[in-house]
């Protein structure tokens, strides 16, 4: 009984702390709605005009409004707060009841630098200037000031949930116009910073700061962005800081929509992993600042920035590529096509291993995810058949390595293909990837059939034989020349070696042979026809639908 109430102490505080989350997510979404909703643009850019620079001084101080998540349901709080440093691109402030207990002038000197001067992966600039020549121009909507304020408060932690930093688009707004929304505005660029519980100088939650100033650039320049999109750009911030969110979860689970999100951490990574690798085998810093700055939003703003720098591949074939990447990460093949430069990526986990054939295996895929299979290597020729009886946009790549190291990608073929065991290389680790491109929500339905056919492949894969017509549904033609004073015969196999239909020709002087059989009791798929013209087999492929 006890372990049992344990078991839902523990349920209810997993399910507190997802809500604390959320609250927090749905307070973001709603400043954005209310942005899109109630701001007047153009009265913002009057008053702009109308106020003199905004400057602000050490020891300046002023009120702040926040969120306060540490009670349920949240609530605005006002506090006061003081400028603690000013740099040539930020402000720290400091809320007064946090001072010299919760956060020191030590701390803030630490932070100061990392915002001006320095990162973790670099000493060349610090976290504003990366972001701005990554993501572009920090906006100035309403206080005429180009600095952002970072204001340090203990936005403290709910039933476990420990706050690090966010970013609200009411600030963006007026104050007027925010309490439209029941919520308030302190009209300037700002991001709001924890320095309790967690510790304001750690790598883990400056990396955050990153993350969340990537957010507001992006909401300067496109305020209805979708969600996965921003958050993945604001994920590559972290991954340009040098303390990147670590890659689990979606490793071990890959049938994950990149365009869908629902919060999860593997949400996180998939998209920490698409920009990193979007950025890398596009043109860097200018595609993402484009890409930021395109009014349009997901997968078209992709697509239509790809268009605008004539990029030769499009986002479906993008996709295609990074999820063989996630499985390869190695920059060595390819050119670096399937490759992190940045990341070095864990083992991806295969969907199931295929340990004896025949074998088959029919399941759902995710649009814009991927699944990887592995094949036991004891095999003489190895044929893939995939079928989708839904329909959609798929792609079928084989990978082979030896030791590790990839030495064939090989693509399928009308969802076909033939593997002979290699004999210049001694084959260790054979991978199916199957890739759903479709651009979408819904999942599609599909089938492997897998098969050893070495007596199949022994024989020749080409010769005087045509079948008419070829895809079929209905009477088949296959022609063929016997050889002299022979008795020919056709037989017609399935993908598992099964005969499915046999003729046999009385003796034949060198004539051309034709013979008719209708497909309508064959299920559709592909087979093989074994013709033995008489002291020769030759083998042709027939489809039917």
């Amino acid at each position: 009984m006890k372990k049992n109430l344990l078991l839902i102490i523990s349920a209810l505080f997993l399910l507190m702390s997802f809500t604390v989350q959320a609250q927090l997510q749905e307070h973001t979404e709603n400043a954005k709605d209310a942005y899109n909703k109630y701001a007047d643009k153009e009265q913002h850019s009057q008053i702009k005009m109308s106020k003199e620079s905004t400057a602000y001084n050490i020891g300046d101080s002023r009120m702040f409004w926040r969120y306060n998540l540490s009670v349920m349901p949240p609530s605005w709080i006002q506090q006061s707060a003081t400028c603690r440093a000013v740099g040539e691109k930020s402000y720290v402030f400091v809320a007064d009841a946090d001072w010299g207990t919760k956060m020191t002038q030590e701390d803030v000197d630490i932070v100061l630098n990392y915002l001006e001067n320095e990162t973790a992966a670099s000493t060349d600039m610090g976290i504003v200037e990366m972001d701005e020549t990554y993501f572009g121009t920090i906006p100035d909507e309403l206080d005429s000031d180009p600095k952002v304020i970072f204001y340090y408060s203990s936005l403290g932690s709910y039933n476990g949930s420990v706050f690090d930093g966010y970013f609200s688009a009411f600030n963006q707004m007026t104050e007027a116009e925010a309490q439209s929304s029941s919520s308030h505005s302190n009209e300037c660029e700002m991001l709001y910073m924890s320095c309790y519980p967690v510790d304001p100088t750690s790598l883990g939650t400056l990396t955050v700061l990153s993350h969340e100033l990537e957010h507001l650039i992006h909401f300067g320049h496109d305020s209805n962005e979708e969600s996965w999109l921003d958050e993945g750009c604001a994920e590559f911030a972290m991954v340009l800081f040098g303390q990147p969110d670590p890659v689990t979860s979606f490793n071990t689970n890959s049938d994950n929509n990149l365009t869908a999100w629902n919060q999860a951490y593997s949400d996180y990574v998939k998209t920490m992993l698409f920009f990193t690798y979007l950025s890398e085998h596009t043109t860097g810093p200018d595609f993402i600042t484009s890409l930021v700055a395109n009014p349009l939003n997901g997968v078209a703003s992709i697509e239509n920035t790809l268009t605008s720098i004539e990029f030769p591949i499009g986002f479906q074939q993008i996709l295609t590529n990074w999820t063989i990447a996630n499985y390869i990460d190695d920059t060595s093949v390819e050119s670096g096509l399937y490759g992190y430069e940045i990341l070095d990526l864990p083992a991806f986990t295969n969907k199931q291993y295929f340990t004896s054939y025949p074998a088959s295996k029919t399941t759902t895929l995710n649009a814009c995810a991927a699944s990887y299979y592995k094949f036991i290597t004891d095999f003489t020729s190895l044929e893939i058949v995939a079928s989708f009886p839904q329909g959609g946009e798929w792609e079928l790549n084989l990978l082979t390595f030896e030791d590790d190291v990839l030495k064939e990608f090989i693509p399928f073929s009308e969802n076909y293909l033939l593997f002979n065991y290699p004999d210049t290389y001694v084959l260790s680790n054979l991978v199916l990837v199957v890739t759903n491109k479709e651009i979408g929500t819904g999942s599609k339905t599909y089938t492997l059939s897998i098969n050893n056919i070495s007596y199949v492949n022994n024989i020749e894969a080409s010769g005087p034989v045509s079948i008419y017509p070829n895809p079929a549904a209905g009477t088949v033609r296959i022609s063929f020349v016997s050889e002299d004073f022979f008795t020919s015969s056709v037989k017609l196999f399935n993908v598992s070696g099964q005969e499915v239909f046999v003729n046999t020709e009385k003796e034949q002087n060198g004539e051309n042979c034709d013979v008719f059989f209708n497909t309508a009791n064959l299920d559709s798929g592909i087979y093989f026809a074994i013709v033995d013209t008489g002291g020769k087999l030759i083998k042709a492929k027939l489809i039917v639908e």
